[in-house]
């Protein structure tokens, strides 16, 4: 089949931090890190990526010298972390920021919603990083950010005549980290929050399911032994058709290249970031 789209979804920490010297001059730190992502990016060409964890207006009007042809957008508010999207210029393309995922709170982050256009039919994608952190009120605050994406299911669902006709795509950092619930035992662990994210989806009002990934880990931060997890996913219309990669329909790319917890995946992580990224490909069933 037919490739209509590819996309890669990156959470690169903190990127942008600290982008300028004392006399406002780009630091070279920061230039060499833009060359390395953007280096990335580029290998994999994807039509669609959106980065995580922005934190200045540098890494966007950097990215724009370094991708011709792309359309890009970044979200704006009181926030300190901001999402970036670049959608190349030949495809038909709306994108805007949607607010309810702050669910109240200034610092959390929109999502942002991009709909392609491809022979007249209408794919949509939402981009989410979703609230980190492991106590109740980041497991709550997840909770609602959920919520707010099967509620925006149903309204397409709505407008395409039914689920089967709603080309939806949600993407990205989930945080999917469980809850620790001080002094208590209800706790819930990271697997049990992705088993029940999986359950919430699958319902007829949804029909939406968590595509196949290449790894069962996402993250890592470095550290020894170090901490390990699976943050980053990504869930789609059951309908939709992914290209294969050697049985998964999502690659985790960058971090998982190297043997688990090497020296090398260590430096990996110095370098570009403690989460790896993820690329698709959505295929046209009609080919």
């Amino acid at each position: 089949m037919e490739s209509l789209f590819s996309c890669l979804t990156w959470n690169v920490e903190n990127f942008g931090t600290n982008s300028r010297d004392s006399d406002g001059k780009l630091k070279p730190a920061f230039k060499n890190k833009v060359s390395d992502i953007t280096q990335t990016i580029k290998n994999y060409d994807p039509d669609v990526f959106a980065i995580f964890e922005v934190r200045s207006t540098d890494v966007f009007y950097e990215f724009m010298n370094h991708f011709e042809g792309y359309t890009f957008q970044i979200t704006e508010g009181p926030q300190t972390q901001e999402t970036l999207v670049g959608v190349k210029g030949k495809f038909n393309s709306f994108i805007t920021q949607k607010l309810e995922f702050k669910t109240g709170n200034s610092v959390l982050r929109p999502g942002v919603l991009l709909t392609l256009i491809i022979n007249g039919i209408h794919y949509t994608l939402l981009f989410v990083h979703f609230k980190s952190m492991n106590d109740p009120s980041g497991w709550g605050l997840r909770d609602q950010m959920f919520d707010k994406m099967r509620s925006l299911k149903k309204a397409i669902n709505t407008m395409a005549g039914s689920p089967d006709n709603a080309n939806f795509i949600v993407a990205g950092d989930f945080n999917t980290m469980g809850m620790n619930y001080t002094y208590g035992d209800h706790d819930v662990s990271p697997e049990q929050e992705i088993t029940r994210m999986k359950k919430l989806v699958h319902g007829s009002s949804y029909r939406m399911r968590l595509p196949a990934k290449s790894h069962s880990y996402t993250y890592y931060n470095g550290g020894e032994p170090g901490l390990t997890g699976n943050l980053d996913h990504v869930v789609a219309s059951d309908h939709l058709v992914f290209r294969d990669f050697e049985g998964s329909e999502v690659k985790v790319c960058g971090l998982t290249d190297f043997p688990y917890r090497s020296a090398e995946q260590k430096n990996w992580t110095k370098r570009y970031s403690d989460h790896g990224f993820l690329y698709f490909e959505i295929l046209d069933q009609n080919f």
